[in-house]
């Protein structure tokens, strides 16, 4: 009798675990936990983002510092180092300087002035200097005086090169020659270059040479753009007792013209001509030699920008400038806008003297 009892105690129990595994109830079940699960997994990779986040973002921020700490200490070392050249620089021109002036012999003159140029040719204008000297030793160099002006010679010729190869290396081993027995010796003292026809009685060409120049610079979208420009030079006369041209400049874009001497000792970091607001030329001569009957000149076109602490743009060119609109805001695709060569520029301004 008691195995009917045991077996339908066990059919109680499968039939309980039946209705409570069946399909209602897994439902219920997976219904119910689903929700907290999903939350606990949402929170968990919410918390792991926000962590990751936090870590690159203080990753990024110890980056920006580290960068600026360096970028502090090379700026303080820069600045330690332009100040003690200064302190230097300002001691040893105090000193040149005072012993030029008292200085009567002239070879040491020209070591001083030696010293002067290699170490102060982008900030002084050196060519009163070596108009002086160039007298000096006219008046009073004695035998020495073909050995003091070619060394006189070769200290400016060393100050050319150096300010040429600044401001225009492209152009920097182009010379153009001009034959000294066709162009007319008409230099009067006291007068200057007088008119052709009144000395020769008869209209004269100017011996004239076509000269290509150029320079590269970037745009506003940090593109290579070459500039290029034609000039024309003609050489009106000559001055054997002074050694320089009278020379005539023409922008043969634009016709402009201008007129002007040129001697060994104009140096183009100061004795440039204004072309455009952002364009300058200058015109260097390199050797006069009246005894082989020939002189040598060189064209220098460059941009404003490499001109130094002697060309200072004006306020209201820099006020224009910012008021211009940022390049990056404007218009994708559309390109930059190109002045042509022979666009209206600015007014003309003769060599500084």
């Amino acid at each position: 009798m008691a195995e009917p009892i045991a077996d339908s105690g066990n059919a109680a129990k499968v039939a309980a675990s039946e209705r409570l595994f069946s399909v209602g109830n897994l439902k219920w079940l997976i219904g119910t936990l689903s929700l907290p699960v999903v939350l606990l997994l949402l929170s968990t990779a919410f918390q792991q983002s926000a962590n990751e986040r936090s870590r690159k973002e203080i990753a990024a921020a110890n980056e920006r510092a580290s960068a600026d700490n360096r970028a502090r200490l090379y700026t303080e070392l820069l600045q330690k180092r332009e100040d003690a050249d200064a302190g230097v620089r300002r001691d040893v021109f105090n000193k040149l300087v005072d012993k030029y002036m008292v200085q009567s012999d002239l070879d040491s003159r020209l070591v001083m002035l030696e010293l002067l140029a290699l170490n102060f040719h982008e900030s002084l204008t050196l060519s009163p200097l070596f108009w002086q000297l160039d007298r000096h030793i006219a008046r009073g160099g004695g035998d020495e005086r073909v050995a003091l002006r070619g060394h006189l010679d070769r200290i400016a010729q060393g100050v050319k090169d150096r300010q040429f190869a600044l401001l225009a290396p492209e152009d920097f081993s182009k010379a153009y020659v001009v034959d000294l027995s066709q162009v007319p010796n008409m230099a009067i003292p006291g007068k200057g270059c007088v008119g052709i026809d009144r000395l020769t009685g008869a209209a004269q060409a100017p011996q004239a040479m076509d000269a290509w120049a150029s320079y590269s610079d970037l745009d506003a979208q940090g593109a290579s753009v070459l500039h290029r420009r034609q000039f024309r030079i003609e050489v009106d006369c000559h001055d054997p007792l002074h050694r320089r041209l009278f020379v005539i400049v023409t922008d043969v874009a634009s016709s402009r013209v201008w007129k002007f001497w040129v001697d060994p000792y104009d140096f183009p970091l100061a004795n440039f001509t204004l072309v455009s607001r952002d364009e300058r030329f200058a015109l260097l001569l390199d050797l006069y030699d009246d005894g082989n009957g020939y002189s040598k000149l060189r064209l220098a076109h460059f941009p404003a920008s490499r001109g130094g602490a002697k060309d200072k743009p004006h306020i209201a060119d820099v006020m224009a400038r910012l008021a211009l609109p940022d390049p990056s805001l404007t218009t994708p695709g559309a390109g930059p806008v190109e002045t042509p060569a022979s666009a209206p520029s600015a007014p003309a301004s003769a060599q500084t003297r």
